[in-house]
């Protein structure tokens, strides 16, 4: 019996706490009033109960003043038994406008708040003004420009030179639909104002509005604690107080895109295309030329500049570069470039007319259609050079023919008696030399057929391997000098061929990866830009090819021994 009464007075506790903690007084209210433009003031939510920051709606507020982070405290009160709960939470608001508004009634579970009347003055107006610890002033470089088109916009930080600051921390603009970046570095400098001396610190931003209409920048804010230092003595410190500062807004006009402009927007008052190749001359077949094309405009992001399209003859094989875009910063503008570098390997030899490249834009100063354009450019490509050694021709001499594809090795006979028995005696013993060379090389094949354990077959030549080993360690090391001399020297010790130069290779091997490879090689050796070439394809299509020319050449040995020793 006794448990049950202990049970029910427990409960009639929790049931009159329950009662205690339930909401049923709302009161706000703020530090001061009347406000100044731009500076922040605290606005504090009182209640009897426990309460979430989620359950308070700022909308109403947020169309007059800027609100900013709020704080929550929470506070346990017993008195004569009786427990008491109170929510404080503290949100800091800056006005966006001047005039005469209302904050509240903030309505929370059915309890209304009180409603406050705030006067909002600009500095000049407000009663005793002192001079200011810290403020903002925002400005831009137009108040009306086209879609895309870049402007700066200026924030300078005033410091007055009796405030030091703890902590500080300055945002960047906002707006919403737009690229924002910042300039280069914070500018700092002294400035005199009405007397008093400060310090100034500037930055500024690129911003690309990518919305039409009028539209207005939300300025930075400032956040930070400061510490007025006392003009009696340099070492003493007022109290830390917690400030948040913002300038005034901006408001800008951004116009539409004309109706009648065709093709890719581009606003700017200045674009220009350059054209460069490299080498300048001596174009050959097969051998790569490096076109770089950059595109340079003024106060435009450097991301909404347009892909160069070029129409290149079929008499031209192109392999692109991935483009780079880059920004700069001279004398208050914003330089935006597009580089387009590609390696340009004409396949045919004769004269070639590299197709001329346009660029339509929008003239943002004089308000019009205008072309960036460069001319067509005619470049005279020789044929592939064959190595051959050249003979003086004449009419007692015989030359042997050769194929261009073959080292030229002439050997000149006078028809003079002397010289001829001497040569007849010469090549029969040569004939005989080469017989006794053949039966011993017979020999030798059917010692390893009769025992292919003890004289396994060897894959590849020694001279092979060597050319192999110097071939692989260029490619590993992305050595283009090496390959293009280790290459074709590897190829030759492979095929037994006379193979000089990487167009003769492209042509030994007839394969269209290889010569890909190649001439994206030779681009990135050429180019005076960065390339995106690597070695890893190239090793691997140069593994592949040795492999199947391997086998191909074990096969063929099998089948050479099988019909020597039926």
């Amino acid at each position: 019996m006794v448990m049950r009464y202990k049970l029910l007075q427990a409960l009639c506790l929790i049931l009159l706490s329950w009662q205690s903690w339930a909401l049923s007084q709302l009161r706000i209210s703020v530090d001061t009033n009347p406000v100044v433009m731009n500076e922040s003031f605290e606005l504090e939510i009182l209640a009897d109960a426990r309460i979430a920051q989620n359950k308070i709606n700022f909308e109403p507020v947020s169309k007059n003043f800027r609100v900013l982070g709020s704080s929550e405290s929470n506070e346990t009160r017993i008195f004569n038994g009786q427990t008491t709960r109170l929510t404080r939470i503290k949100t800091r608001l800056i006005p966006i406008k001047p005039g005469n508004f209302t904050i509240g009634p903030f309505v929370i579970d059915g309890v209304s708040s009180n409603q406050l009347p705030i006067e909002v003055v600009r500095r000049a107006q407000a009663a005793n003004s002192q001079p200011r610890m810290v403020y903002i002033e925002n400005q831009v470089s137009n108040n009306e420009i086209w879609l895309n088109q870049q402007f700066i916009y200026t924030s300078r930080l005033f410091i007055n030179e009796a405030t030091l600051l703890d902590s500080a921390s300055l945002s960047q603009p906002e707006l919403d639909n737009a690229l924002i970046e910042q300039i280069g570095q914070d500018q700092e400098k002294n400035l005199l104002v009405n007397g008093m001396r400060y310090r100034v610190i500037e930055r500024q931003y690129a911003i690309t509005p990518q919305r039409s209409g009028q539209v207005e920048i939300s300025p930075p804010l400032f956040s930070g604690e400061v510490l007025t230092r006392s003009r009696n003595s340099f070492f003493s410190q007022g109290r830390g107080k917690t400030i948040q500062r913002a300038g005034n807004s901006v408001s800008i006009n951004v116009k539409p895109i004309p109706a009648n402009y065709q093709g890719h927007w581009l606003p700017s008052s200045l674009v220009q295309l350059h054209d460069e190749i490299s080498p300048l001359t001596e174009h050959k077949v097969g051998e790569p030329i490096t076109r770089t094309i950059t595109l340079s405009a003024l106060g435009i992001h450097k991301e909404l500049l347009p892909e160069i399209k070029i129409n290149y003859p079929s008499s031209i094989k192109v392999y692109p570069d991935q483009a780079q875009t880059h920004t700069n910063y001279r004398d208050g503008q914003v330089i935006s470039q597009r580089i387009e570098s590609a390696a340009i390997v004409p396949n045919q030899a004769g004269e070639i007319t590299l197709p001329a490249v346009s660029v339509t834009w929008w003239n943002t100063e004089m308000e019009r259609v205008e072309q960036a354009q460069i001319p067509p450019r005619k470049i005279n490509v020789a044929a592939a050079e064959i190595t051959q050694t050249t003979a003086v021709q004449d009419p007692n001499v015989v030359v042997n023919e050769v194929t261009p594809a073959q080292v030229t090795e002439k050997v000149i006979y006078q028809a003079q008696p002397w010289q001829l028995n001497n040569l007849v005696v010469i090549i029969s013993l040569l004939w005989l030399l080469t017989i006794a060379a053949w039966i011993w090389h017979v020999k030798q094949l059917n010692k390893r057929l009769i025992a292919p354990e003890k004289q396994p077959q060897t894959r590849e030549t020694e001279s092979e391997k060597v050319a192999w080993q110097k071939l692989a360690k260029a490619v590993k090391n992305e050595d283009t000098s090496g390959i293009c001399q280790n290459l074709p020297n590897w190829a030759a010790a492979l095929t037994n061929k006379p193979i000089l130069n990487l167009h003769q290779v492209n042509a030994l091997f007839a394969n269209d990866e290889l010569t890909a490879e190649i001439n994206a090689m030779q681009a990135a050796r050429y180019s005076s830009t960065p390339s995106q070439w690597q070695n890893k394809t190239l090793e691997k299509c140069l593994l592949k090819l040795r492999e199947a020319r391997l086998i191909k050449q074990h096969q063929k040995n099998n089948n050479n021994l099988a019909k020597l020793n039926p």
